[in-house]
């Protein structure tokens, strides 16, 4: 009987091992770049706005579309700016305005502010596209 029971739960912990390991893949793609010049910087960070994937790349279109594998059914919000001057951040002007162009997940838009982050969230649980559309001001 012992035996049986082993062979059961060496079973089912394959199983759920097998289910682990599946990758999600979410395919981002980012339209309204108003040139190619520069890089683009893309962040994916989760529910509680840890990042868990960041990526710099030189521009070569004004679209961008990179996919990035998740390995957890969850919530997960993705940050995008355009760096046209290759300085590693946001221009922004005295007021704080982004001089560059920049994006969330489901194209949250913050009032004289940031996006909160649970604006931005969306459900990672299957493959899926999602588009981002540059703000620029």
């Amino acid at each position: 009987m012992r035996t049986i029971t082993q062979i059961i739960l060496l079973f089912a912990l394959g199983i759920t091992t097998v289910q682990a390991q599946k990758l999600i893949d979410i395919t981002v793609v980012v339209k309204g770049f108003k040139s190619a010049a520069g890089t683009v910087k893309v962040q994916m960070v989760d529910k509680n706005n840890k990042e868990i994937f960041g990526k710099i790349a030189t521009l070569t279109s004004t679209t961008f579309t990179i996919t990035i594998q998740v390995s957890t059914i969850g919530q997960y919000a993705v940050n995008v700016i355009h760096d046209k001057n290759n300085n590693s951040k946001l221009d922004t002007n005295i007021f704080g305005i982004p001089k560059e162009g920049w994006g969330c997940s489901n194209d949250a838009r913050g009032v004289m502010s940031a996006p909160k982050l649970k604006d931005k969230l969306f459900m990672a649980d299957k493959n899926k596209t999602i588009t981002i559309n540059l703000v620029h001001y």
